[in-house]
């Protein structure tokens, strides 16, 4: 997961740039920008994978996670994809 960062990211400060509203949205978003080599993780993914299946809510603790020096790039890309 962490293979594509330089020194400068490895250091940097995480923003949230997406907070999905269900498991797969995460997953779209994460592959998006690990596509584009953007360093990124989904924050809280396990536990809200797990609420979301059993009682539908807990998604929206998710925050897809880049850094900050990233972000606007993020969110561009995100921006392109079919979620919401």
């Amino acid at each position: 997961m962490w293979t594509n960062m330089n020194m400068e990211e490895k250091d940097a400060e995480f923003v949230c740039v997406y907070q999905p509203g269900n498991p797969a949205n995460a997953s779209l978003a994460r592959s998006a920008l690990e596509e584009n080599d953007i360093p990124c993780y989904v924050e809280n993914e396990s536990f809200s994978s797990a609420l979301f299946g059993e009682i539908g809510i807990g998604a929206g603790r998710m925050r897809v996670m880049v850094p900050r020096n990233r972000a606007e790039e993020a969110a561009a890309i995100l921006a392109d994809l079919p979620i919401s």
